[in-house]
């Protein structure tokens, strides 16, 4: 079982459109299914399934609101010594449906891809994130689509 809550701003790659920024508050709670490797704190390939709640705030006001949706996501981590490794997982984002209001939907892919130091039970990582969102209307019209990036740092604690 797995569960993540994240939250802050994420600026498009491209600024040059400042409504389209956003700020995003969220979280995932989901299963996990080691298809590879002992425990997670080995080279492993994982399957995880989860119910996604995305809170966005956007100054491209169609898209603001609560959306609730599921996703699979294929992850890879790969140890090069005991301190040292990658992990890198691709995200597919189902039709997430507004929750405050009727008939509009998110949906999108993402990845993200991050380097590890690990010290017994903590790991500090940190790499670039890449997320793709499709906003659609009530009738299933596309209105709003673009890409954002960032530099993520994370610890996590192992236990």
């Amino acid at each position: 079982i797995h569960a993540r809550y994240s939250g802050g701003i994420n600026v498009l790659s491209a600024s040059a459109v400042p409504e389209l920024d956003v700020a995003n508050t969220g979280g995932v709670l989901g299963l996990q299914l080691r298809l590879f490797g002992g425990n997670p704190q080995n080279t492993s390939l994982s399957v995880k399934g989860a119910y996604e709640y995305n809170q966005l705030y956007s100054l491209a006001s169609a898209m603001t609101g609560a959306y609730g949706g599921y996703a699979v996501a294929p992850e890879l981590q790969i140890y090069f010594a005991p301190w040292l490794g990658v992990r890198a997982e691709w995200r597919k984002r189902f039709s997430q449906k507004r929750i405050t209001g009727r008939g509009a939907s998110l949906s999108g892919d993402g990845y993200f891809i991050m380097p590890f130091l690990e010290m017994g039970a903590v790991r500090l990582e940190g790499g670039l994130e890449n997320r793709e969102w499709i906003f659609k209307d009530g009738n299933g019209v596309t209105t709003l689509s673009f890409t954002d990036s960032a530099y993520v740092g994370r610890f996590r604690f192992f236990f």
